[in-house]
């Protein structure tokens, strides 16, 4: 008798200690996650700042043609070519936001899954 109250506490004993590490890893994951939602806002706010930053250049590049072409009626390729160089990194910068925006989404649903796995366990 006693050996099976030794087996039955040996269990629950194990069972705890289960629990113990299946939360500690779950807080892990959670910590983890909120790491890398931090940075990715952060860096997401970035790129909103730099696209801000392109389109007001991009505004002052337009107007500086519009006058150059009303004084001399013509525009001067190096500023067309600006304004191009400008137009590229708004769409690369929006192109690294899109991106950042799906790895997040996949990032929340690899959370999902792995806490669903762990709370099966």
């Amino acid at each position: 008798m006693q050996m099976i109250e030794t087996l039955k506490e040996e269990i629950r004993k194990s069972f705890r200690e289960m629990k113990e590490k299946t939360n500690q890893k779950m807080q892990e994951i959670k910590e983890s996650q909120e790491n890398t939602i931090k940075q990715l806002k952060e860096t997401v706010q970035d790129l909103k700042t730099e696209i801000e930053t392109i389109k007001k250049t991009q505004t002052e590049g337009m107007l500086e043609v519009e006058k150059l072409s009303k004084q001399s009626g013509t525009t001067d390729a190096s500023i067309t070519n600006r304004i191009q160089d400008m137009e590229d990194r708004i769409s690369d910068a929006e192109d690294k936001l899109d991106e950042i925006n799906s790895l997040s989404k996949e990032n929340f649903k690899s959370k999902k899954t792995l806490t669903q796995n762990i709370q099966e366990i």
